[in-house]
């Protein structure tokens, strides 16, 4: 297939009757659960976002069709990658393989399926368990999460600023993740650790637990996108935070940013930024200042923060500025 009968190959996919217009997609890792065998998290390694790579979508829900579907609802979809789907998407993509082959900062999403190939030959796209390690999942409306895959997606796409901060439906995300005690990347289960708590322990193999929560922390999924963001400690910014356009700096301490929440810009926090608050570029939180978030205290109002503010040592501001 040459770039020309590519172009027809994604033309026609468009036109025809199967299509859906995504708001999101991408192939993310797994790590499903020793005890529960659910997904514990989902690691996207790039991804795609409402009108990206429309091609890349056209090749990934044809290769999807030789894949095992895990879910499939009118607002999202997840499948479980395996061999035939690799060989459907590289065959597929081969007019721009050579490209993706000698350059390896080229064609993102062919880099990832080049990736998986390399993990078919180790025999890998499968978990002990038999169950898929990688999977494709789709977003077609902003509606609640029905999968964890999708839940990291939304998360992702407000760190990487492609969707604005309180833009997508969250609601339901506590209830869908499970709290897990994470050791670096890897999330293990509760119930897990405590009913294997002696074997572990008495092998030396009990997991330095870093912390416990449902969400992993920023830096654990996302490289900030330029170099003058400052997190000066890796535990006081949630993955689907947003730190802007740079310029941004997290002082230790009692600064905090949660998910759904951010800076828009350059900005010193040495402060709490709560869920679903916004802050403008320029504008300075005191050490220990604390703005009012959604998920307590029965606000119900988004807090946002204007640009060139100045938060005050120990301040508290439940209004918008």
């Amino acid at each position: 297939m040459g770039v020309e009968r590519f172009k027809v190959f994604v033309d026609e996919y468009q036109k025809s009757g199967e299509y859906k217009e995504p708001l999101g997609f991408g192939i993310s890792r797994v790590e499903i659960g020793k005890k529960s065998k659910a997904v514990l998290c989902a690691t996207y390694p790039t991804m795609n976002w409402k009108g990206e790579n429309l091609g890349t979508y056209a090749v990934l829900c044809q290769s999807a069709k030789e894949a095992e579907q895990i879910s499939a609802t009118e607002n999202e979809a997840v499948y479980g990658i395996n061999q035939e789907f690799v060989n459907k998407a590289l065959e597929l993509y081969e007019p721009f393989l050579s490209e993706a082959l000698s350059d390896l900062s080229a064609h993102k999403n062919i880099q990832v399926i080049l990736e998986l190939k390399k993990q078919a030959n180790k025999g890998k796209l499968k978990t002990k368990g038999g169950r898929a390690r990688y999977r494709f999942c789709v977003i077609y409306k902003d509606e609640k999460c029905e999968s964890v895959e999708s839940a990291y997606l939304k998360l992702l796409a407000l760190s990487l600023g492609k969707a604005p901060l309180r833009s997508l439906q969250l609601d339901g995300i506590f209830g869908l993740l499970q709290n897990v005690a994470w050791s670096g990347n890897k999330p293990y289960e509760l119930e897990w650790l405590r009913e294997n708590e002696i074997a572990l322990k008495m092998e030396g193999e009990f997991p330095h637990i870093d912390f416990v929560d449902k969400f992993p922390r920023y830096l654990m999924q996302v490289i900030p996108q330029y170099d003058n963001i400052r997190l000066l400690d890796s535990a006081k910014t949630r993955f689907g935070a947003y730190l802007g356009s740079g310029g941004y700096t997290q002082m230790p301490g009692a600064s905090y940013v949660n998910f759904n929440a951010g800076a828009m810009g350059a900005c010193m926090n040495e402060g709490r930024i709560s869920s679903s608050v916004v802050v403008g570029e320029g504008t300075d939180i005191g050490g220990g200042a604390s703005i009012l978030g959604v998920l307590s205290g029965g606000n119900s109002e988004p807090i946002s923060i204007g640009k060139n503010c100045l938060l005050g040592v120990n301040s508290a501001t439940g209004i918008s500025l």
